[in-house]
């Protein structure tokens, strides 16, 4: 007996000797032999806040690295606009703008089910702006009654009393150090500067008209204050709490991103069509370059390698379907790609799938194409779709694809013709509604001059951590695509959640609309 004790015992401590030896992450083994995991990144994450309309609940989506799959979707409040990590990255925190609330949950993907806690907030708040760079709290940009909240991470209540700021706070930047919050006041132009030793106000900061964006530098020393209407970039010294200086980077100015590895801001303009980049190693920041960039760009997403940036761009169209009726108008959307050595651009990338057809069949009511991909992510099931140039009429047309594969694609087309060795186009487009509105057409809370219930990033976008992808959630489009950074090739083109509504003739429920991008470590 002692014998087979022992057998076991050092049967057991080999099998312990082996998973230790697999990796940081413990896995229980169930059989002698485990297969290996679809990709050795997944542990790297990225949140997706999607709105669901104004009286449903919204979602956050945490996709892997990998951009393979949609790993799991936890229920947020009302109107999600905002969202951000512990510093630890054990918690995220969103605010619900129609909901006067902040939901929370855990982003680990181990957990069966992803239990999310609702903090309520005073009737009126608005909630556009959840910021921290700390473990132990997180805090709250409350448009609506010019208040800034403190919420516990521990017990996930707000801590009393709330801040007093100034007209309209739209954004918050807390130092690294953990000593200082900046709320950016955009009503009436000023920077409300906080101690966290007691959560007071002690300077309130004058920096432009309509400030809209702030980040801090990775020493703590200074915060950047994006002034849209004045086109300026305000810098902030946090020992004094006083501005030293601007620069332009143009009116309209609506984004800015802090890039920590080469001590650079990237300051998007849609107006201007450019992407400014600055040196914030002196005062005020210097400008490097100034790159313009595919029409209409929204937000930025900075490589943590330091060697590029990505630029967002998002237009509306006139009507562009083949349907001389519709008068609906679509979104386009793309990313410029730019070199942080010089500022140059190394590629444009569309976001709306093109193909070239070779061949049709047609059965009972619907119509398969044979097509070879041209630029775009691959084709998906729920995508509509313009084909044209075909030399059967019929084959042409404006559908919404039922079925999509490597090499075909299937929709509804009774009178399709079957047909071989034609030539003809297919161009995805994004309608915009007039008739059933998703919310992405109105400007948001944040934007001057919106309104709760609109979006403030009709795109935006995060790279991964660890540099090999950059993700952009498309608003009009319901659905999030993925960009392979090592050939700049979007890959995947992956759905929202389905929300809870349906069109107004009937059908499927639609997806729901991303709106913020939140990378993960």
């Amino acid at each position: 007996m002692t014998f087979w004790r022992g057998a076991r015992l050092l049967g057991i401590l080999t099998l312990g000797l082996i998973c230790v030896s697999c990796g940081d992450q413990y896995r229980p083994v169930a059989i002698p032999i485990v297969p290996p995991p679809p990709d050795p990144e997944s542990v790297h994450f990225v949140l997706v806040l999607s709105n669901n309309g104004i009286i449903d609940p919204g979602a956050s989506s945490r996709l892997d690295v990998s951009g393979d799959t949609n790993i799991g979707v936890a229920q947020l409040g009302l109107g999600p606009a905002h969202a951000t990590l512990t510093s630890t990255a054990v918690r995220v925190y969103a605010a619900n703008t129609l909901e006067d609330s902040v939901s929370s949950f855990s982003p680990n993907p181990g957990s069966t089910a992803t239990v999310v806690t609702t903090t309520s907030l005073p009737a009126g708040s608005h909630p556009v702006f959840v910021h921290t760079t700390e473990s132990g709290t997180v805090y709250v940009a409350n448009f609506g009654n010019n208040t800034v909240a403190a919420i516990s991470t521990t017990t996930n209540v707000v801590l009393n009393p709330l801040i007093a700021v100034g007209n309209q706070p739209v954004a918050l930047a807390e130092t690294p150090d953990q000593k200082k919050l900046y709320a950016v006041n955009q009503g009436d132009g000023t920077v409300s500067a906080i101690s966290l030793v007691d959560r007071t106000v002690t300077q309130t900061i004058a920096t432009g008209t309509n400030p809209v964006w702030a980040v801090a530098r990775s020493d703590s020393a200074r915060i950047y204050v994006l002034n849209s209407a004045s086109g300026t970039v305000s810098a902030i010294d946090t020992v004094t709490d006083s501005a030293v200086g601007s620069t332009s980077v143009g009116a309209g100015a609506n984004y800015m991103v802090y890039d920590g590895k080469l001590n650079r801001l990237y300051v998007t303009n849609p107006v201007a069509n450019t992407v400014t980049v600055l040196n914030v190693s002196v005062d005020p920041p210097a400008v490097l370059f100034v790159t313009p960039v595919s029409a209409g760009p929204l937000t930025v997403a900075v490589l943590p390698d330091g060697s590029r940036a990505y630029a967002v761009s998002s237009i509306k169209n006139p009507p562009c379907t083949s349907d001389p009726s519709d008068a609906q108008s679509c979104i386009s959307s793309g990313v410029t790609v730019i070199n942080a050595s010089d500022g140059s651009v190394r590629k444009t990338i569309p976001l709306e799938s093109t193909v070239n057809i070779t061949a049709a069949l047609q059965s009972g009511t619907n119509t398969t194409y044979t097509y070879t991909l041209i630029s775009g992510p691959a084709l998906r099931p729920g995508m509509k779709i313009v084909v044209a140039g075909m030399a059967d009429a019929g084959n042409n047309g404006t559908f919404t694809l039922a079925a999509a594969n490597a090499g075909t694609f299937t929709v509804g087309n009774s009178v399709g013709t079957t047909a071989s060795s034609q030539s003809g186009t297919g161009a995805v487009v994004v309608e915009i509604s007039t008739t059933f509105p998703t919310g992405c057409d109105v400007n948001g809370l944040g934007i001057p001059g919106g309104v709760p219930g609109g979006v403030r990033f009709r795109v935006s976008s995060a790279a991964s951590a660890e540099s090999t992808k950059v993700i952009v959630g498309k608003c009009d489009a319901g659905s999030t695509a993925i960009i392979r950074t090592s050939d700049d090739t979007p890959v995947l083109d992956m759905p929202a959640p389905l929300g809870t509504v349906t069109p107004p003739n009937g059908g499927n429920a639609l997806p729901q609309n991303p709106v913020f991008v939140l990378a993960g470590p």
